[in-house]
């Protein structure tokens, strides 16, 4: 099974935002009542909003942010130095448990090494979201209980 990553082009937008759209609204019915779902909602019947998506497409940004570049603080006790994060999605249902996830998270992780100054890259699915941990888990990562967030380090370093 041959994974790649394809810089998304202006033909595909259309399509990533409603994969995007559906699997937000999907993962969100695993957690919320339909009363409470409305309350998540950015627009009318979407968990996520066009426009955040669009919004995403178009930032020059990596696929991998640096965590001290964006504020974030669920790192828990990991030097904020040198660590990255991904975000990852399969937007399609029949695409699940097949290991195309293991393989895209592999993927990213030689990209994230190969293209920065990365040590670590640390990543925080939902408690709930086996499915993603347990892939995380086969693509390498540790899961770092202190700090509840999958680790995986530079094997070389630079």
């Amino acid at each position: 099974m041959l994974v790649y990553l394809k810089l998304l082009e202006t033909k595909d937008e259309e399509k990533f935002i409603k994969d995007n759209q559906y699997s937000f609204k999907f993962g969100a019915k695993q957690y919320f009542s339909e009363p409470e779902m409305e309350e998540q909602y950015e627009e009318p019947g979407e968990i996520i909003a066009r426009e955040t998506i669009y919004e995403s497409i178009h930032r020059k940004e990596s696929i991998a942010y640096q965590i001290m570049l964006e504020g974030e603080t669920w790192h828990g006790s990991t030097s904020i130095e040198g660590t990255y994060s991904i975000d990852y999605l399969i937007g399609e249902e029949e695409y699940l448990g097949k290991g195309f996830g293991k393989r895209l998270i592999q993927t990213l992780i030689r990209k994230v090494f190969n293209e920065t100054d990365a040590e670590r890259i640390i990543v925080q699915p939902d408690k709930d979201n086996l499915p993603s941990r347990n892939t995380l888990l086969s693509a390498g990562f540790s899961y770092f209980e202190k700090d509840s967030i999958f680790i995986i380090t530079r094997k070389i370093k630079r």
